[in-house]
């Protein structure tokens, strides 16, 4: 997903439109579930780290407006750590 259009769902999802946040799930998902995978093999708790990581955009939008390519793969590992560290 390229960065601008990112960002138009950001904006959109901050507006409440739960179409917005479907096309970014729709869109990321089966990358986020492969990095996920990288570090966790139970796919019960990668689907729920997915669900969770999902809620936390739509709640906080605002955190996830300066993402961009060169720095998503830090934020997820953190994002993927802090999950780990509450839940198992």
């Amino acid at each position: 997903m390229k960065v601008k259009e990112y960002n138009k769902l950001l904006k959109d999802i901050e507006k409440g439109k739960k179409d917005s946040l479907k096309q970014l799930f729709n869109a990321t998902v089966y990358d986020l579930h492969y990095f996920a995978s990288k570090y966790i093999k139970s796919k019960e708790i990668i689907n729920t780290f997915i669900v969770d990581f999902f809620i936390d955009i739509w709640n906080n939008t605002d955190k996830y407006k300066n993402i961009d390519n060169t720095n998503v793969d830090m934020f997820l590992k953190q994002k993927l750590y802090d999950f780990i560290e509450r839940n198992l």
